[in-house]
């Protein structure tokens, strides 16, 4: 099906998929704030230093070579031009490797999208030194917020690492609101308002009648966590996308204790 699938692409919208990209960047040795640089995945406001992967071309003269885009584009750009000759893609993968000598080498898989939706961008939001996970975490409601526009919210990255520094940064991918859907701000207002309904319920596992797959937990921070099968538990809210965790608070809702 995938194969069909590409072929059509390639013939109606001239795009051949998958497409990989890939670049580097090295931050120099005489740059104010080199930690804040290091962790400057596309592009920071102080003097405009970044890896440019998000944003892609151009790159300032100025810290060009510093910087390469080994096919001459960053991921929102292949992602927009997508979204403009009307291709469902999704960024089905992403490497970053943060080097001892303060240099970054990314990768980057965009494909056709397996759940109906077409991701049209990438948004990156981090912190570096102590704090940095507080920090990071903090930014990503701001973020959601800011961009009521878009909607379908989903992490396709969270890079958690303590050398050469500690940097905690997150990738999250998301597509337009189509008309009539919420956007993730609306939806985490229901979400959080669903949530203060469980406030009095008992720590513990529920089950729901008639699904035989997933087990749930309530934790004593009332969070829900699933697990399917014989798999471990995860926070639910960690890991759906917003839209699906509101579905899945819903369901929950009839939820009886094991």
């Amino acid at each position: 099906m995938k194969s069909l699938i590409r072929k059509i692409l390639k013939e109606e919208t001239s795009v051949s998929l998958p497409i990989k990209l890939s670049g580097s960047y090295q931050v120099p040795s005489d740059i104010s704030g080199k930690g804040d640089a290091l962790h400057s995945f596309d592009r920071r406001k102080r003097d405009g230093f970044g890896g440019y992967m998000l944003r892609g071309t151009p790159i300032p003269s100025k810290w060009s070579q510093y910087i390469t885009l080994n096919q001459g584009k960053g991921i929102n750009q292949v992602l927009e031009e997508l979204d403009k000759k009307g291709v469902k893609a999704d960024i089905t993968d992403l490497n970053i490797t943060v080097n001892k000598d303060y240099s970054v080498d990314w990768s980057a898989t965009i494909d056709e999208s397996s759940d109906g939706k077409g991701y049209v961008g990438v948004a990156s939001r981090g912190s570096a030194g102590g704090g940095a996970d507080s920090r990071a975490e903090a930014q990503i409601p701001k973020l959601k917020s800011k961009n009521s526009e878009y909607c379908n919210w989903t992490e396709v990255l969270d890079l958690n690492i303590t050398s050469p520094i500690k940097i905690r940064q997150f990738f999250l991918k998301y597509t337009k609101c189509n008309e009539g859907e919420e956007s993730n701000d609306e939806t985490i207002k229901k979400n959080n308002k669903i949530e203060s309904e469980f406030k009095d319920w008992e720590s513990g596992v529920y089950e729901i009648e008639g699904d035989e797959l997933w087990t749930y937990k309530l934790n004593d921070e009332k969070e829900w966590e699933g697990k399917k099968g014989d798999g471990e538990f995860l926070v639910l809210k960690d890991s759906l996308p917003d839209e699906d965790y509101n579905e899945a608070l819903n369901k929950l809702k009839d939820a009886e204790k094991v």
